[in-house]
């Protein structure tokens, strides 16, 4: 990245002339998608060039068409130029621009003006909290649950993940322990692009459900929008107005006993450290090394979140994520 194109990404204004910021190399993965199908929807031609920008390896002319768009009003890509400024995606932190981006995206009906809750992990947190309670009965406490976003994540990483067949996305999750014991958190997870869930992209959301005879259920679907947001209101409407049976009431205990902190929960870690490999292996036997060079890239076997954070201590780390297993 260059100052160049930072100083581009936080001017109030934008020449179609002027070199555009490397949005399209940072959020390769989501926004490639998005620009693709607005061509599409605008003409398939530009989508054609699209492709043919990016698999020759010039992304450029594919940056200008995107900044195009989102300077012309599309909601879509507003939201994406937001998501790049808040999270530091191509340029630094730039909260300002951010702001500017989302609220235009929200004066659509696409996005919400101020983007905290969300990338900041609280609004997914918010939401397992009230799945904890209906999934298992009791209340969860949003002040016990760790809700972590995904501005302390870095691009490196995110290639990273990419290059190894995985890619990282933000997961709210709950689950039930033996005992009796409950626990949730939200945290940006590495997950393996073989799983469904790395391919929920844009503005689409999705629930993964775990039954004892069902095994993993996914639900799938619009989680913004003018139309999506309208229709699920006017769905609750229509059913409080036309119901007449008396409704079972939905409710779980005020009893928060039983909820135990995520950093008990043990599973496989993503960590990028500043230490040779032979010291890793070392220290980690059965670690599963990803790349070994100026930094050593591995995966941990199954451990607890504090034998993580502990590993973390005693290492020179730049990253380390929870990995879904």
């Amino acid at each position: 990245m260059n100052t160049q194109n930072t100083n581009h990404l936080r001017s109030e204004s934008h020449s179609h002339d002027q070199e555009p910021p490397p949005i399209l190399r940072i959020l390769r993965e989501g926004i490639v998608r998005v620009v693709q199908e607005e061509a599409e929807r605008l003409n398939p031609e530009p989508a054609q060039a699209i492709s043919r920008w990016l698999d020759s390896g010039d992304p450029d002319a594919a940056e200008r068409f995107l900044l195009r768009l989102a300077e012309d009003g599309d909601p879509a890509i507003q939201w994406c130029m937001g998501m790049a400024c808040a999270v530091g995606l191509g340029a630094e932190k730039d909260w300002p621009r951010a702001i500017d981006w989302f609220r235009r995206s929200a004066e659509q009906g696409y996005a919400e003006a101020d983007p905290t809750a969300d990338v900041e992990g609280i609004d997914a947190g918010r939401k397992i909290c009230i799945l904890a309670d209906l999934a298992f009965g009791h209340q969860v406490n949003p002040e016990k649950v760790p809700m972590e976003g995904i501005t302390g994540l870095d691009l490196k990483d995110v290639e990273l993940a990419g290059h190894h067949g995985y890619r990282i996305k933000l997961l709210g999750r709950c689950l039930r322990l033996e005992g009796n014991r409950r626990t949730a958190y939200v945290a940006p997870h590495l997950i393996s692009a073989d799983n469904p869930i790395s391919d929920v992209n844009d503005v689409f959301n999705a629930v993964v459900v775990r039954g004892n005879a069902t095994g993993e259920v996914m639900f799938y679907g619009k989680g913004a929008g003018e139309l999506p947001t309208a229709s699920a209101v006017v769905a609750d409407v229509m059913e409080c107005v036309l119901e007449s049976r008396p409704r079972p009431e939905i409710g779980w205990s005020a009893d928060e006993g039983g909820f135990v902190s995520p950093m008990e929960l043990k599973g496989c870690w993503y960590f990028r450290s500043h230490t040779p490999a032979e010291r890793v292996q070392a220290l980690v036997p059965e670690a599963r090394i990803l790349e070994a060079g100026k930094d050593t890239v591995f995966i941990t076997p199954p451990v607890t979140g504090q034998e993580a954070e502990a590993l973390a201590k005693r290492l020179p780390v730049s990253a380390h994520l929870r990995v879904l297993g």
